[in-house]
C-alpha cells in the first residue's frame, strides 16, 4: 500500500528484532525463563512477521495497538525502573522497551495519520535513538558512582538472588541490629519494613548495610519492586 512508507516498515522490522533481543537479555540477566516476557516477545514477533508478510492497514494497526498496550499495561514496572538509572542493565532494558513500544505505536498510526508520512519515520528513529544513547550514558555514569557498603561483625546476612531473599527467616537479639544485604542480581531490589518506615534501595550488584533498632517482636521485610512479590521474609527478635 502506498500509504505505508518504507521507513515505517523498517521501524517495525527493527522493533520486532528488539523485542526478541529484549526477551533474550532479560532471560539471561534473570537466569531463568520469565513467562510473561516470552509471551510478549512471541506475540510481538508474530505481529512483526505478519506486517512483513502482508504490510497493510490491518497488520500495521495491530502492531501499533499491541505496542501501546505493552506501554500501558506495564507502566508500573517501566516507571519504577526508569527512576533508577544506577541499575544500568534494568534501566537500559526498560528504556529500550519504552522507545521500541513508542516506535511501534507511531508505526501503527502512520497508516491513519498523514502527519507521520514522508520522512517522519527517519526523524522519529533519530530522536528515539538519541534518547536511548542519552539514557545509556546517564546510566553508566550513575552505575560507576555506586559503592557497596561493608559488613560489620554480628550483622545478619541476607542474599538477594534471582528475585528471592535468602534466608527468609532471620533471628536477632533486641537492640541494634545490622542487616547486610548482598544483591547478586543485575537488577534492583529494595529492603523494606513497612511497619518501621524502612525502605532502602539496593541497586543491581551492590551491597547495602541497614542498621535497625529492634525491640522484641517479629518484623516482615520485603522488596517493593513490582513483580518481586516472592521476595519477603521475617526477622524474629527475642
Amino acid at each position: 500500500m502506498s500509504e505505508i512508507g518504507q521507513g515505517w516498515r523498517r521501524s517495525i522490522r527493527i522493533a520486532g528484532i528488539v523485542w526478541i533481543a529484549w526477551a533474550i537479555t532479560l532471560t539471561v540477566v534473570a537466569g531463568e525463563v520469565i513467562p510473561f516476557v516470552v509471551i510478549i516477545a512471541a506475540v510481538m514477533a508474530l505481529a512483526w512477521l505478519a506486517a512483513e508478510w502482508k504490510p497493510s492497514r490491518i497488520t500495521f494497526t495491530v502492531f501499533g495497538v499491541l505496542s501501546l498496550a505493552i506501554l500501558v499495561l506495564n507502566l508500573p514496572y517501566l516507571t519504577a525502573d526508569l527512576a533508577h538509572p544506577e541499575s544500568a542493565i534494568g534501566f537500559n532494558a526498560t528504556t529500550a522497551t519504552v522507545l521500541t513500544a513508542v516506535a511501534g505505536t507511531l508505526a501503527g498510526l502512520s497508516v491513519w495519520w498523514a502527519a507521520l508520512a514522508g520522512k517522519a519515520a527517519t526523524r522519529t528513529g533519530l530522536v528515539l535513538g538519541g534518547l536511548f544513547l542519552v539514557g545509556l550514558v546517564v546510566s553508566v555514569i550513575a552505575a560507576l558512582g555506586l559503592k557497596s557498603d561493608t559488613a560489620q561483625a554480628g550483622d545478619l546476612d541476607l542474599l538477594a538472588k534471582r528475585a528471592d531473599y535468602l534466608p527468609e527467616a532471620l533471628t536477632a537479639s533486641p537492640g541494634t541490629v545490622g542487616v547486610f544485604v548482598e544483591n547478586q542480581d543485575s537488577f534492583r531490589h529494595t529492603f523494606t519494613i513497612t511497619d518501621l518506615g524502612v525502605d532502602v534501595e539496593i541497586p543491581a550488584n551492590t551491597d547495602r548495610r541497614i542498621e535497625l533498632e529492634l525491640p522484641t517482636g517479629t518484623y516482615q521485610f520485603h522488596c517493593t519492586v513490582p513483580g518481586h512479590d516472592a521476595m519477603n521474609g521475617t526477622i524474629t527478635v527475642g
